[in-house]
């Protein structure tokens, strides 16, 4: 009995540490998360493509009213704000943006 017990302990521990090991190589494999903490210099290395995908985000965070066309057209914008300030938070950045787009008339 104490020998089946080890070879599942053994299983187990073996199937835990390739998870461990998988997630490590998912976050390494060129895969970015967007996280309240991203940075401008974190944004500006994501696909052109992805870019206005993370806006929207962001702004859903700051409005969660936001139309996908409003933030389509930020994306140019804050490319700018952010090569401009890699290390600023894109959180404010897009924030800013999003009170800006707000405040012109369309």
């Amino acid at each position: 009995m104490k020998l089946f017990q080890l070879a599942i302990l053994g299983g187990l521990a073996v199937a835990v540490f390739g998870v461990v090991a998988n997630a490590g190589a998912d976050s390494s494999s060129g895969r970015q998360r967007v996280s309240q903490q991203m940075t401008c210099g974190d944004f500006l290395r994501f696909d052109d493509d992805a870019k206005p995908e993370v806006i929207h985000w962001f702004a859903r965070q700051a409005d969660g009213m936001i139309d996908v066309d409003v933030t389509d057209r930020m994306v140019a914008p804050l490319v700018e704000r952010c090569k401009a300030a890699p290390a600023a938070r894109l959180a404010s950045q897009v924030r800013a943006e999003t009170i800006a787009v707000r405040m012109t008339p369309s």
